[in-house]
């Protein structure tokens, strides 16, 4: 079950998200749908603990998301859904992290995949010049 009770979340001085209050129950799918900037994004980040709200409460399976006790950080949060068999796509610069959590890695340059496999394999091993390059940049 997910319980949003009266969440506000602002980036400087633009609220984005105004008061949001929702309860989903276990099994059930809600969609959010909004013209772009109405704030879906940001209130999907505030449930998975990937961005801070200001006021209110977010809990999931009786869990709250932004208590100082949770202590969950983005990369804690995403390893924790990973664990659970959540399907995802990441993007990030934490390499390690990358390789730690992902079943395949794809190196994307120029806006085309230039190379992807396992980890093991990616970061590793890679394969294209292009990947090793990057790799050697950033780690």
């Amino acid at each position: 079950m997910i319980e949003i009770k009266d969440v506000r979340k602002s980036f400087g001085l633009l609220e984005v998200i105004r008061g949001v209050s929702l309860t989903v129950r276990k099994g059930e799918v809600v969609s959010i749908i909004g013209s772009s900037g109405s704030g879906k994004s940001t209130l999907l980040m505030c449930i998975n603990g990937l961005e801070m709200i200001q006021a209110g409460r977010i809990t999931v399976d009786g869990t709250e998301v932004h208590a100082r006790s949770t202590d969950l950080n983005h990369l804690d949060t995403l390893r924790l859904l990973s664990a659970e068999g959540m399907t995802m796509i990441v993007v990030t610069h934490e390499i390690a992290f990358a390789r730690e959590v992902s079943h395949r890695v794809a190196f994307l340059q120029s806006g085309q995949i230039h190379e992807i496999g396992s980890p093991e394999q990616v970061i590793g091993n890679p394969q294209r010049p292009e990947t090793a390059e990057f790799l050697r940049a950033v780690l």
